[in-house]
């Protein structure tokens, strides 16, 4: 995908891995509820608790670049052995009023705990391990106000969180050939806040709904380019050396919680029953995502990598007879930004549009047969961010893909 001198064009291609990793992955978790409904002002309260648990474990190689033409890998530069644990509790409550026949209003709380812990150990060096905690109190409050019975307005404001994934506190992963990623057990969660302001019409089957939203996140997760030396500890400067030995390169993405970002934008829904065996759907989203403080080198009011600024898609559900329901759909990703430094600058991608359809014949009462194809036209596309000057690193989005599938119900 680069280009490749003319006197090279000959030269035999060595194929070799530069890294082997044997991953595990583990989760429980539980959750209950108990619910009562109370009178026609005071409506119904709810009260549970839930809890997850996610444990994992990620045992690596790395090495150099074979110096020997056909060797299935170079020499080992590395080896990291580690292993993790999230937890996520939580009891809350949620109750309804309506003070009056057109006004609803939810009021919602949550108490959350969040927990992990993680060690790594990488050759002779010593080992690396880090944990945090989080307790947190979440409220949310919610109204919708019914003007006719056709017509209501909603608003809601929304205090919650994301906590890091193993994927960013536990895995590190690349070659001397690229960028290598290296994990940061010591992250913490996002926090978030949701505001949210709204209507839904619904009229001889017409069913619109329109909602403009502003988020903001604090403490956001960001991976940034820099040199070993800038690496949050002396641990992961050591391991990125590692990655990089034999080659000329000095840098690495590291991972932290490096900024805060604010999105906004408006998001439209909408379906319509033209007749009893034909409706067409339908949405569209505009979205202004930035980065308003960083300590990376990450531009800001810039839009966000990997954050498309529109999208939207069309469909139709058709039953010529009524055993038989025909769909199709087009779906559309805008121009996005795959990668924004102040460094390289900002580097864009078109849009693409991809289209599905299938079909679904019910063979008898209880047994149903469908056809699905996805991305009908086999188009070549991406919706996800890469190294700008590496296209060997793009991961692209799946190709044209047929299901068959067969429901029955006893």
């Amino acid at each position: 995908m680069t280009g490749l001198p003319t006197a090279q064009a000959g030269d035999a291609i060595d194929q070799y891995y530069t890294q082997y990793g044997d991953l595990g992955y583990h989760e429980i978790g539980f959750s209950t509820m108990y619910s009562r409904n109370i009178g026609k002002v005071w409506r119904d309260i709810q009260v549970g608790v839930d809890y997850r648990r996610l444990s994992a474990s990620d045992n690596e190689s790395i090495y150099n670049t074979p110096t020997v033409l056909g060797a299935p890998t170079g020499t080992l530069a590395a080896s990291v052995n580690g292993s993790g644990t999230q937890s996520y509790s939580g009891l809350f409550v949620q109750t309804r009023i309506a003070p009056t026949e057109s006004l609803l209003i939810t009021l919602a709380a949550r108490e959350d705990r969040f927990s992990s812990n993680i060690a790594s150990i990488e050759g002779d060096n010593p080992p690396l391990g880090a944990g945090t905690s989080k307790t947190r109190f979440d409220p949310s409050i919610s109204a919708r106000y019914f003007v006719s019975d056709d017509l209501s307005l909603r608003a809601s404001v929304n205090d919650t969180f994301r906590g890091p994934g193993l994927n960013n506190t536990l895995r590190s992963y690349g070659s001397a050939s690229s960028t290598p990623s290296i994990a940061n057990p010591a992250l913490v969660p996002q926090d978030m806040l949701e505001r949210e302001i709204g209507l839904d019409y619904t009229h001889r089957g017409l069913d619109l709904s329109a909602t403009y939203f502003f988020y903001t996140i604090r403490n956001a997760i960001l991976s940034a380019t820099s040199p070993a030396s800038n690496a949050p500890s002396a641990y992961q400067q050591q391991l990125c050396r590692d990655f990089l030995a034999g080659s000329s390169s000095n840098t690495c993405n590291f991972y932290s919680n490096a900024g805060h970002e604010r999105s906004q934008g408006l998001e439209l829904i909408g379906s319509y029953r033209a007749a009893a065996n034909l409706r067409f759907t339908g949405s569209f989203t505009m979205t202004d995502a930035v980065l308003t403080s960083t300590t990376t080198n990450t531009p800001l009011g810039t839009q966000l990598a990997g954050t498309p600024r529109f999208t939207g898609n069309l469909g139709v559900v058709w039953s010529p007879v009524s055993k038989l329901e025909l769909s199709g759909q087009a779906r559309y990703i805008g121009r996005m930004n795959y990668a924004s430094s102040t460094t390289t600058g900002t580097q864009s991608q078109g849009s693409n549009t991809v289209f599905d359809i299938s079909c679904r014949y019910r063979v008898s009462p209880a047994v149903d047969v469908t056809l699905a194809v996805d991305n009908v036209l086999n188009r070549t596309y991406t919706d996800n961010t890469w190294t700008y000057n590496q296209p060997y690193t793009q991961t692209l989005s799946p190709p044209r893909m047929a299901y068959v599938g067969v429901q029955a119900r006893f």
